[in-house]
């Protein structure tokens, strides 16, 4: 399972249910032109992936924290 972190905007994969974090599950319509899993990985790379996130993504962070 792949978690998005709402304080860093980094991916984090969990292999071993047993080490998963607690977490919120958000869910979305999704519009044209919006950002894909290939663009927030992508991010993943950035000191501060957070502030590439849409602003759609940045507010369910802010609302899972």
């Amino acid at each position: 399972m792949r978690l998005l972190n709402t304080m860093t905007g980094r991916l984090r994969e969990f292999l071993d249910p047993s080490k998963r974090p607690s977490y919120a599950a958000l869910s979305h319509v999704w519009q044209q032109d919006e950002q894909t899993f290939q663009d927030v990985t992508s991010y993943d790379k950035s000191p501060y992936p957070l502030q590439h996130l849409s602003p759609k993504i940045q507010n369910a962070c802010l609302f899972a924290a």
